[in-house]
């Protein structure tokens, strides 16, 4: 396994049934086990569910809802909401945005 480079984040590089590291510019892509894919995109909702929260106490208006099987909704008064879940089949995760519209990592 070749790791990411310096400031690469590998569990956000998880793309269709692939693990992405990135190196220098470059991509180096393998298949992933279905427990593979539930471990990274977990740790990484993980990771932004907490940092989400943080925001949360912070920010009037933002509520954070995550419901434990892999989707977190995140609604800001005034702006919509936010949804990012896990898509195993494709071991995406999407990410539906009010503004922008969806997007799949």
């Amino acid at each position: 396994r070749i790791p990411p480079a310096a400031g690469a984040v590998p569990w956000i590089n998880a793309v269709h049934k692939s693990e992405t590291f990135a190196i220098r510019g470059m991509a180096i892509r393998r298949e992933i086990s279905e427990t593979e894919y539930h471990k990274i995109a977990d740790d990484m909702l993980d990771a932004v569910l907490e940092r989400l929260e943080e925001l949360e106490d912070q920010t009037p208006g933002m509520e954070v809802e995550a419901s434990g099987d892999g989707v977190i909704k995140v609604h800001l008064s005034g702006k919509g909401t936010w949804v990012l879940n896990k898509q195993t089949p494709s071991r995406q995760l999407w990410l539906s945005s009010p503004i922008s519209g969806p997007v799949h990592f």
